[in-house]
């Protein structure tokens, strides 16, 4: 049986190997009268293996040295834990490090600094330089035709969701494999040159479509950025009064040059065109798709349809729609009042005369049309002037057919009182008359008498309608009275007769003698 050499430290009592100077498990050094004095190992000793003795077992402490293993960190907590009690302690040896224990422990110290510099050196490398990571994400792309993941290894600012969505698309209609392909051959010259930015376009692209950068981190570390780059788009229209709203941009257009409305990565993008005036408005939903290319341009144009106005005196007619007074100059081509199809409205001419203003009757005008406007209350007026027009003729014609008929009638009368034709008095004054049986009585008696009155001349004067079909006659008469044994004489008279128009039959009720 192998002797053992038992630890006199009362509160370790361990069982050692003859041979040991140190107990193995609280440290303390062996007498040589075989008492064991308790020598914990001092606080500043480090666990390292000075002695390099081979140990056995699972002791704590080196059997030869008594200083801890390389795994005990920290100092002997059992050494501290088990001095013997009482006066008789033996105070700890203090042992003394050798030249060669410092130098070893300075190259440790050394080669673990450079481990770590060259560990943080490449930790930094890989997080700040993106160099090969992104060239096996592109030469994936170039084997894959992936674009998702071609989209995700760029380098994309101030892109709104729309512009990214029309993009993503973009590429997966694109062979994004040649574009990687050509990206990294990109990346691989810029690597070795000075540059900061290279410009790249593919083959079927006449200019460049993507930003190559490369950024100096902390000015050790290289690290690339792919940018696409973005193209102007401009916008054309047929009226000014069009406005187009793209991306969450509005921008008014003129016809008098393209509009630019702005810049945008290539994709298919919505649009509006919208022309809204007082007049009415028309909305319309379009896409415009936007190339690698210097020229794109949006269509702001919406078909027309023209109301003709060149056959109403449009200078001196205004226009009212939807019962508003507007300038329709502004929309006046040629003559015609141009709007997009779509709008309908209702179109009124009005204009002035006498002070008076006249409307039409509305138009309802929805496509091209020639309208024709009808102004009722003015044909009314002119029908009603036209009526009294008439009327007036009527009455003017009249007027001269009765004084036609009334001079003949005055002019028989007369004859027939020269001639004294007693007999014809009833073709030229009515017999229901008191001056029918007068006249005849008088002339009678002239003709009993032997006397004649002979009218010379005679001039009407006027003709006086007093309605009724009654007209008052003024005739200055000049008559020469011959009577037998008597020398003729030449009497003037103004005789006022009383004529009314009897059965369409003009006839003299009446006589009597002016002044």
């Amino acid at each position: 049986m192998k002797e053992k050499k038992i630890c006199e430290n009362n509160a370790c009592q361990y069982e050692n190997d003859a041979n040991t100077n140190f107990c193995v498990q609280c440290g303390a050094l062996f007498t040589t009268n075989g008492a064991s004095t308790s020598t914990p190992v001092p606080a500043t000793l480090l666990g390292t293996e000075v002695c390099e003795h081979e140990n056995n077992g699972n002791g704590k402490f080196c059997i030869k040295c008594g200083e801890p293993f390389v795994n005990d960190l920290e100092p002997s907590a059992t050494a501290t834990n088990h001095e013997p009690k009482g006066s008789d302690q033996v105070p700890p040896i203090q042992k003394k490090k050798s030249p060669s224990f410092l130098n070893k422990k300075l190259l440790i110290m050394l080669g673990a600094l450079l481990v770590v510099l060259f560990g943080s050196y490449w930790i930094l490398e890989k997080t700040f330089s993106n160099k090969d990571s992104l060239i096996a994400t592109l030469e994936q792309v170039v084997v894959s035709d992936d674009a998702d993941k071609f989209y995700e290894a760029l380098t994309i600012n101030d892109a709104s969701d729309v512009e990214k969505k029309a993009y993503k698309q973009y590429l997966k209609e694109n062979d994004v494999s040649e574009i990687a392909n050509t990206l990294v051959k990109s990346i691989s010259v810029l690597h070795e040159s000075d540059q900061l930015l290279t410009q790249v376009a593919t083959e079927d692209s006449e200019v460049d479509q993507f930003k190559v950068i490369k950024i100096k981190k902390f000015g050790l570390f290289n690290s690339y950025e792919i940018q696409p780059i973005k193209f102007k788009v401009f916008a054309e229209t047929n009226s000014n009064a069009i406005e187009v709203s793209i991306d969450g941009q509005n921008k008014r257009l003129s016809t008098d040059e393209s509009v630019s409305i702005s810049k945008y990565l290539p994709g298919k993008y919505p649009y509006t065109v919208l022309w809204e005036t007082e007049i009415g408005s028309v909305t319309v939903e379009r896409q415009v798709d936007i190339w690698p290319s210097e020229s794109n341009v949006l269509d702001g144009s919406l078909p027309m349809y023209e109301v003709d106005l060149i056959d109403g005196p449009y200078d001196e007619w205004n226009y009212l729609i939807n019962g508003k007074q507007l300038n329709l100059k502004k929309y006046i081509v040629d003559g015609r009042f141009v709007v997009p199809e779509g709008v309908e409205f209702k179109l009124v001419a009005t204009f002035k005369e006498n002070g008076v203003l006249y409307e039409s009757e509305p138009v309802q005008i929805n496509g091209s049309a020639y309208p024709e406007f009808s102004f009722l209350k003015y044909e009314q007026k002119l029908e009603l002037e036209a009526a009294k027009q008439e009327l007036e003729r009527e009455k003017e014609y009249a007027k001269q057919v009765a004084e036609s008929e009334i001079s003949s009638l005055i002019q028989n009368y007369l004859t027939i009182y020269s001639y004294g034709y007693v007999d014809a008095l009833n073709t030229v004054i009515s017999t229901d008359s008191a001056f029918y049986a007068q006249q005849a009585k008088y002339l009678q008696s002239l003709l009993d008498k032997n006397t004649q009155a002979e009218i010379d001349e005679y001039d009407i004067v006027s003709v006086q309608e007093n309605g009724g079909g009654s007209y008052t006659v003024t005739v200055d008469e000049l008559y020469t009275i011959i009577k037998p044994d008597a020398n003729p004489k030449e009497v003037k008279q103004k005789s006022i007769y009383t004529v009314k128009l009897i059965d369409g039959e003009y006839l003299i009720t009446g006589l009597k003698l002016g002044q």
